[in-house]
Protein backbone atom coordinates (compact mmCIF):
# COMPACT_ATOMS: atom_id res chain seq x y z
CA UNK A 1 0.00 0.00 0.00
CA UNK A 2 1.25 3.57 -1.17
CA UNK A 3 1.22 6.27 1.99
CA UNK A 4 -1.10 9.14 1.66
CA UNK A 5 2.07 11.29 1.25
CA UNK A 6 3.66 8.91 -1.33
CA UNK A 7 0.48 9.14 -3.50
CA UNK A 8 0.48 12.99 -3.39
CA UNK A 9 4.03 13.37 -4.19
CA UNK A 10 3.68 11.14 -7.68
CA UNK A 11 0.53 13.10 -8.44
CA UNK A 12 2.58 15.91 -8.78
CA UNK A 13 5.16 14.44 -10.25
CA UNK A 14 3.04 13.07 -12.32
CA UNK A 15 1.16 16.54 -13.99
CA UNK A 16 4.85 17.64 -14.16
CA UNK A 17 5.63 14.88 -16.48
CA UNK A 18 2.47 14.94 -18.28
CA UNK A 19 3.26 18.50 -19.41
CA UNK A 20 5.81 17.80 -20.99
CA UNK A 21 5.06 14.23 -22.57
CA UNK A 22 1.56 14.81 -24.35
CA UNK A 23 0.96 14.37 -26.70
CA UNK A 24 4.18 12.28 -28.06
CA UNK A 25 3.29 8.73 -28.22
CA UNK A 26 6.25 6.82 -26.99
CA UNK A 27 6.48 9.52 -23.53
CA UNK A 28 2.86 9.16 -23.03
CA UNK A 29 3.20 5.27 -23.29
CA UNK A 30 6.24 5.56 -20.84
CA UNK A 31 4.25 8.09 -18.63
CA UNK A 32 1.81 5.21 -18.41
CA UNK A 33 3.98 2.37 -17.26
CA UNK A 34 5.11 4.81 -14.70
CA UNK A 35 1.92 5.32 -13.48
CA UNK A 36 0.19 1.94 -13.60
CA UNK A 37 3.38 0.97 -11.37
CA UNK A 38 2.36 3.35 -8.67
CA UNK A 39 -1.60 2.58 -8.38
CA UNK A 40 -2.75 5.64 -10.61
CA UNK A 41 -4.56 3.57 -12.87
CA UNK A 42 -7.20 5.87 -14.21
CA UNK A 43 -4.38 8.06 -15.08
CA UNK A 44 -2.56 5.60 -17.44
CA UNK A 45 -5.52 4.34 -19.24
CA UNK A 46 -6.30 7.91 -20.01
CA UNK A 47 -3.03 8.21 -21.63
CA UNK A 48 -2.89 4.88 -22.97
CA UNK A 49 -6.31 6.10 -24.84
CA UNK A 50 -4.05 9.40 -25.94
CA UNK A 51 -1.28 6.86 -27.28
CA UNK A 52 -3.90 5.18 -29.75
CA UNK A 53 -5.45 8.15 -30.73
CA UNK A 54 -2.11 9.29 -32.06
CA UNK A 55 -0.90 5.27 -32.99
CA UNK A 56 -3.87 3.20 -33.61
CA UNK A 57 -1.25 0.15 -33.68
CA UNK A 58 0.86 0.63 -30.84
CA UNK A 59 1.05 -2.96 -29.55
CA UNK A 60 2.10 -2.07 -26.48
CA UNK A 61 -0.82 0.66 -25.34
CA UNK A 62 -3.59 -2.09 -26.96
CA UNK A 63 -2.25 -5.25 -24.98
CA UNK A 64 -2.51 -3.01 -21.73
CA UNK A 65 -5.48 -2.48 -23.21
CA UNK A 66 -6.82 -5.63 -23.18
CA UNK A 67 -6.55 -6.02 -27.03
CA UNK A 68 -5.01 -9.17 -28.76
CA UNK A 69 -4.17 -9.17 -32.97
CA UNK A 70 -6.02 -11.95 -34.51
CA UNK A 71 -6.36 -11.60 -38.82
CA UNK A 72 -4.82 -7.90 -38.77
CA UNK A 73 -7.56 -7.11 -36.82
CA UNK A 74 -7.91 -5.68 -33.25
CA UNK A 75 -10.14 -7.38 -30.49
CA UNK A 76 -11.05 -7.31 -27.35
CA UNK A 77 -9.62 -10.16 -25.08
CA UNK A 78 -13.33 -9.56 -23.27
CA UNK A 79 -15.07 -10.46 -26.37
CA UNK A 80 -13.08 -14.03 -26.72
CA UNK A 81 -13.52 -14.81 -22.93
CA UNK A 82 -17.19 -14.42 -23.40
CA UNK A 83 -17.29 -16.62 -26.55
CA UNK A 84 -15.89 -19.12 -24.47
CA UNK A 85 -17.95 -18.47 -21.63
CA UNK A 86 -21.27 -19.04 -23.59
CA UNK A 87 -19.31 -22.67 -24.78
CA UNK A 88 -19.30 -24.23 -21.25
CA UNK A 89 -21.19 -26.86 -20.38
CA UNK A 90 -24.09 -26.47 -18.12
CA UNK A 91 -23.49 -26.49 -14.98
CA UNK A 92 -19.67 -26.25 -15.97
CA UNK A 93 -17.23 -28.83 -15.42
CA UNK A 94 -14.37 -28.10 -13.26
CA UNK A 95 -11.66 -28.95 -16.15
CA UNK A 96 -13.36 -26.62 -18.35
CA UNK A 97 -13.27 -23.41 -15.44
CA UNK A 98 -10.09 -24.63 -14.88
CA UNK A 99 -8.87 -24.11 -18.40
CA UNK A 100 -10.81 -20.91 -18.46
CA UNK A 101 -9.15 -19.55 -15.54
CA UNK A 102 -5.80 -20.46 -16.93
CA UNK A 103 -6.88 -18.83 -20.28
CA UNK A 104 -7.93 -15.83 -18.25
CA UNK A 105 -5.17 -15.10 -16.80
CA UNK A 106 -2.44 -15.95 -19.27
CA UNK A 107 -4.22 -13.31 -21.11
CA UNK A 108 -4.37 -10.48 -18.26
CA UNK A 109 -8.40 -10.82 -17.29
CA UNK A 110 -7.56 -11.25 -13.88
CA UNK A 111 -11.09 -10.07 -12.85
CA UNK A 112 -13.02 -13.09 -14.63
CA UNK A 113 -10.19 -15.23 -13.71
CA UNK A 114 -10.58 -14.55 -10.08
CA UNK A 115 -14.60 -15.01 -10.79
CA UNK A 116 -13.85 -18.51 -12.21
CA UNK A 117 -11.89 -19.03 -9.37
CA UNK A 118 -13.91 -18.49 -6.76
CA UNK A 119 -16.33 -20.16 -8.29
CA UNK A 120 -14.03 -23.64 -7.63
CA UNK A 121 -12.80 -22.62 -4.11
CA UNK A 122 -16.35 -22.64 -3.08
CA UNK A 123 -16.91 -26.02 -4.34
CA UNK A 124 -13.59 -27.42 -2.73
CA UNK A 125 -11.42 -25.20 -0.29
CA UNK A 126 -8.94 -27.88 -0.97
CA UNK A 127 -8.84 -27.51 -5.08
CA UNK A 128 -5.28 -27.64 -5.57
CA UNK A 129 -5.11 -26.32 -9.27
CA UNK A 130 -7.18 -23.44 -8.14
CA UNK A 131 -5.35 -22.36 -4.91
CA UNK A 132 -2.23 -22.24 -7.24
CA UNK A 133 -3.97 -20.27 -9.63
CA UNK A 134 -5.75 -17.90 -6.85
CA UNK A 135 -2.23 -17.66 -5.21
CA UNK A 136 -0.92 -15.98 -8.28
CA UNK A 137 -4.21 -13.72 -8.46
CA UNK A 138 -3.33 -12.72 -5.05
CA UNK A 139 0.24 -11.69 -5.08
CA UNK A 140 0.38 -8.69 -5.88
CA UNK A 141 -3.04 -7.62 -3.75
CA UNK A 142 -3.22 -4.37 -2.28
CA UNK A 143 -4.66 -4.38 1.09
CA UNK A 144 -7.05 -1.47 1.83
CA UNK A 145 -5.08 -0.29 4.44
CA UNK A 146 -2.42 -1.07 6.60
CA UNK A 147 -2.44 -3.25 9.95
CA UNK A 148 -0.67 -3.29 13.54
CA UNK A 149 1.40 -6.75 14.18
CA UNK A 150 -1.28 -8.74 16.65
CA UNK A 151 1.56 -8.97 19.04
CA UNK A 152 4.21 -6.79 20.89
CA UNK A 153 7.61 -8.41 21.48
CA UNK A 154 10.26 -10.35 19.47
CA UNK A 155 8.27 -12.79 17.17
CA UNK A 156 9.38 -15.11 14.36
CA UNK A 157 7.17 -16.16 11.39
CA UNK A 158 7.89 -19.28 10.97
CA UNK A 159 8.88 -21.35 8.12
CA UNK A 160 6.35 -23.42 6.44
CA UNK A 161 8.49 -26.04 5.52
CA UNK A 162 5.39 -28.61 4.79
CA UNK A 163 3.94 -26.06 2.96
CA UNK A 164 0.23 -27.12 4.57
CA UNK A 165 -1.40 -23.87 4.24
CA UNK A 166 -1.07 -23.77 0.52
CA UNK A 167 -3.33 -26.63 0.44
CA UNK A 168 -5.98 -24.71 1.78
CA UNK A 169 -7.59 -21.09 0.75
CA UNK A 170 -8.05 -20.10 3.86
CA UNK A 171 -4.59 -20.17 4.62
CA UNK A 172 -2.65 -19.24 1.60
CA UNK A 173 -0.99 -15.64 2.94
CA UNK A 174 -1.30 -17.05 6.71
CA UNK A 175 1.45 -17.04 9.38
CA UNK A 176 2.25 -19.35 11.75
CA UNK A 177 3.67 -16.64 15.03
CA UNK A 178 6.15 -18.01 17.82
CA UNK A 179 7.85 -15.39 20.79
CA UNK A 180 11.79 -16.19 20.63
CA UNK A 181 14.30 -14.84 23.29
CA UNK A 182 17.57 -13.31 22.18
CA UNK A 183 19.35 -16.46 21.26
CA UNK A 184 16.65 -17.57 19.06
CA UNK A 185 14.58 -19.84 21.14
CA UNK A 186 11.12 -20.49 21.30
CA UNK A 187 10.74 -21.88 25.42
CA UNK A 188 12.50 -22.28 28.28
CA UNK A 189 13.90 -25.92 29.61
CA UNK A 190 12.33 -28.64 27.75
CA UNK A 191 9.28 -27.33 26.15
CA UNK A 192 7.23 -30.32 27.81
CA UNK A 193 4.61 -27.85 29.13
CA UNK A 194 2.77 -24.59 27.06
CA UNK A 195 4.57 -23.05 30.14
CA UNK A 196 7.78 -23.59 28.79
CA UNK A 197 6.90 -21.45 25.56
CA UNK A 198 7.75 -17.70 25.59
CA UNK A 199 4.87 -17.37 24.05
CA UNK A 200 1.96 -19.11 25.68
CA UNK A 201 -0.22 -16.71 27.23
CA UNK A 202 0.79 -14.02 25.60
CA UNK A 203 -2.09 -11.10 25.09
CA UNK A 204 -3.19 -10.58 21.27
CA UNK A 205 -4.11 -7.37 19.72
CA UNK A 206 -6.95 -6.89 16.96
CA UNK A 207 -4.77 -5.95 14.25
CA UNK A 208 -7.48 -2.83 13.22
CA UNK A 209 -10.25 -1.09 14.32
CA UNK A 210 -13.58 -3.30 13.28
CA UNK A 211 -16.63 -5.39 14.27
CA UNK A 212 -15.95 -9.07 16.15
CA UNK A 213 -17.60 -11.62 13.66
CA UNK A 214 -17.14 -14.81 15.69
CA UNK A 215 -15.32 -15.82 18.67
CA UNK A 216 -14.94 -19.44 19.95
CA UNK A 217 -12.57 -20.48 22.69
CA UNK A 218 -14.07 -23.42 24.10
CA UNK A 219 -11.52 -25.99 23.45
CA UNK A 220 -8.87 -27.32 25.59
CA UNK A 221 -5.21 -26.60 24.85
CA UNK A 222 -3.25 -29.49 23.43
CA UNK A 223 0.04 -30.99 25.22
CA UNK A 224 2.98 -29.65 23.35
CA UNK A 225 3.69 -32.72 21.05
CA UNK A 226 0.31 -33.70 20.80
CA UNK A 227 -2.01 -32.02 17.87
CA UNK A 228 -5.52 -31.55 18.06
CA UNK A 229 -8.37 -31.62 15.79
CA UNK A 230 -7.92 -29.18 13.44
CA UNK A 231 -12.00 -27.98 14.13
CA UNK A 232 -11.46 -28.01 17.84
CA UNK A 233 -9.32 -24.65 17.65
CA UNK A 234 -10.50 -21.22 19.35
CA UNK A 235 -10.48 -18.88 17.53
CA UNK A 236 -11.49 -14.97 16.34
CA UNK A 237 -12.58 -13.48 13.33
CA UNK A 238 -12.92 -9.44 13.15
CA UNK A 239 -14.91 -8.00 10.19
CA UNK A 240 -12.97 -4.44 9.78
CA UNK A 241 -15.96 -2.69 7.71
CA UNK A 242 -13.64 -2.91 4.23
CA UNK A 243 -14.28 -6.54 2.46
CA UNK A 244 -11.13 -7.62 4.60
CA UNK A 245 -11.32 -9.78 8.16
CA UNK A 246 -8.57 -10.56 10.27
CA UNK A 247 -8.14 -14.53 11.47
CA UNK A 248 -6.86 -15.43 14.92
CA UNK A 249 -6.23 -18.76 15.41
CA UNK A 250 -5.04 -21.31 18.12
CA UNK A 251 -6.10 -19.24 21.37
CA UNK A 252 -6.21 -20.38 24.88
CA UNK A 253 -9.26 -21.60 26.07
CA UNK A 254 -11.64 -19.41 27.71
CA UNK A 255 -8.97 -16.23 27.18
CA UNK A 256 -11.58 -14.46 24.43
CA UNK A 257 -12.55 -10.79 26.26
CA UNK A 258 -14.55 -10.28 23.36
CA UNK A 259 -18.12 -11.26 21.95
CA UNK A 260 -19.72 -11.11 18.55
CA UNK A 261 -20.77 -7.73 17.34
CA UNK A 262 -18.73 -5.57 20.24
CA UNK A 263 -16.75 -3.41 18.10
CA UNK A 264 -13.23 -3.14 18.59
CA UNK A 265 -10.48 -0.51 18.70
CA UNK A 266 -6.57 -1.46 16.51
CA UNK A 267 -4.28 -2.06 19.37
CA UNK A 268 -7.58 -3.44 21.68
CA UNK A 269 -6.51 -7.07 23.52
CA UNK A 270 -9.07 -9.77 22.05
CA UNK A 271 -7.27 -13.10 23.55
CA UNK A 272 -4.32 -14.63 24.43
CA UNK A 273 -1.86 -17.19 22.35
CA UNK A 274 -2.80 -20.99 23.42
CA UNK A 275 -2.14 -24.20 21.84
CA UNK A 276 -5.66 -25.68 20.84
CA UNK A 277 -6.86 -27.39 17.77
CA UNK A 278 -4.55 -28.49 14.91
CA UNK A 279 -1.65 -27.20 17.05
CA UNK A 280 2.08 -29.18 18.47
CA UNK A 281 3.39 -26.18 20.56
CA UNK A 282 1.87 -22.94 21.36
CA UNK A 283 1.72 -20.26 18.53
CA UNK A 284 -0.85 -18.08 16.71
CA UNK A 285 -2.28 -18.90 13.52
CA UNK A 286 -3.02 -15.06 11.88
CA UNK A 287 -4.14 -14.07 8.57
CA UNK A 288 -6.07 -11.92 6.51
CA UNK A 289 -9.64 -12.95 4.88
CA UNK A 290 -12.10 -11.70 2.45
CA UNK A 291 -16.09 -12.20 2.23
CA UNK A 292 -15.71 -15.80 1.15
CA UNK A 293 -12.90 -16.56 4.19
CA UNK A 294 -10.04 -16.95 1.61
CA UNK A 295 -6.60 -15.62 2.82
CA UNK A 296 -5.35 -12.55 1.43
CA UNK A 297 -1.64 -10.80 2.14
CA UNK A 298 -1.29 -8.76 4.69
CA UNK A 299 0.86 -5.53 5.00
CA UNK A 300 1.95 -4.19 8.36
CA UNK A 301 2.98 -0.55 9.92
CA UNK A 302 5.92 0.21 12.07
CA UNK A 303 7.74 -2.68 13.51
CA UNK A 304 11.49 -3.40 13.71
CA UNK A 305 12.90 -6.42 11.30
CA UNK A 306 15.77 -8.02 12.72
CA UNK A 307 17.96 -9.88 10.48
CA UNK A 308 22.17 -10.44 10.13
CA UNK A 309 24.32 -8.83 7.27
CA UNK A 310 27.33 -11.31 7.94
CA UNK A 311 28.12 -11.07 12.23
CA UNK A 312 26.65 -8.05 12.11
CA UNK A 313 23.07 -7.80 13.24
CA UNK A 314 20.64 -5.43 11.54
CA UNK A 315 17.96 -3.94 13.44
CA UNK A 316 15.44 -1.92 10.47
CA UNK A 317 12.38 -0.08 10.68
CA UNK A 318 9.77 -0.71 8.31
CA UNK A 319 7.01 2.17 7.74
CA UNK A 320 5.49 -0.66 5.69
CA UNK A 321 5.81 -4.17 4.54
CA UNK A 322 4.49 -7.84 3.83
CA UNK A 323 6.30 -9.75 6.04
CA UNK A 324 7.80 -13.52 4.70
CA UNK A 325 8.35 -16.68 6.13
CA UNK A 326 11.47 -16.44 8.42
CA UNK A 327 11.01 -13.03 9.76
CA UNK A 328 12.19 -11.71 12.87
CA UNK A 329 10.07 -8.64 13.71
CA UNK A 330 9.84 -6.60 16.94
CA UNK A 331 7.14 -4.56 17.91
CA UNK A 332 6.20 -2.23 20.80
Amino acid sequence: PFSPQQLKRWKKAFAQRYAKAYPQPIACFQLALWAQKRGMNQEAQKLLHTVLRYDPNHKGARRLLGYTQQKGKWRKWKEIYFQKKAQLASPPRRKELLQLANWCYKVGLYPQAEKIVRILLRRNNYDQNAIRIFKRLTSHYIPRKLYRFPLRGRYKILVDKTKHHQRKCFAIWAYDIVQINEFGKEYQGYGVLNEDYFIWNKPVYAVADGVVAFVEDKFPDNRPGKVGKFHQANKILIDHQNGEYSFYCHLKQNSAVVKVGDPVKAGQIIARVGNSGASGRPHLHFTMMDKDYFSLPVWFENFLWKGKKGQETLHIKIFAAQPQEGWVIETK
